[in-house]
């Protein structure tokens, strides 16, 4: 917003209604400090694969490392839960990408969490359709607090199959 105002100050046509204005959330200063994003962003969309990346210090595509990467770890579940209260309680749209979005174990954590926007790759569509179609929703709803306190993905999994998603 800034860069319209210089813009328009520099003598540039700028028109008066301006497309959306959207931010990406994928570094864990942008989870953390997303009520600021919120105060100017029309919509947000979390990319989880770079966040997971950040969260968890290691590097997906980097050998030894790669091991370690895991988009379904409780800290990175607890941002994208901070991310959807905050967009929630400020009434904007929020989107999930990433390898998480077309996870059939992890599409049952984000609709539990409200989201129900997921950009994946064609590929995943079918199983993440089977995933939607298998969940219950308010279920998960009230196994909310319960899947944010795990402590290992395990728990996770383990409190999910408890309702028979899988």
């Amino acid at each position: 917003l800034d860069c319209l105002a210089k813009l328009k100050a520099a003598g540039a046509q700028v028109p008066d209604v301006l497309p959306p204005l959207g931010a990406m959330v994928e570094v864990p200063a942008a989870a953390l400090g997303v009520r600021a994003l919120l105060a100017e962003a029309d919509f947000l969309a979390i990319g989880t694969n770079d966040l997971a990346q950040y969260v968890l210090a290691t590097d997906r595509n980097l050998g030894a490392l790669s091991a370690l990467y895991d988009p379904r770890h409780p800290a990175l579940l607890r941002l994208i839960a901070g991310v959807a209260i905050a967009a929630r309680r400020a009434n904007k749209p929020l989107s999930v990408c990433g390898e998480i979005a077309g996870d059939p174990m992890a599409v049952p954590l984000l609709l539990a969490l409200g989201i129900r926007e997921l950009s994946m790759a064609p590929t995943r569509l079918a199983q993440a359709r089977a995933a939607i179609e298998a969940t219950h929703c308010a279920q998960l709803r009230a196994l909310v607090p319960r899947l944010l306190r795990a402590g290992s993905r395990g728990e996770l999994e383990a409190l999910l199959c408890t309702l028979g998603n899988r």
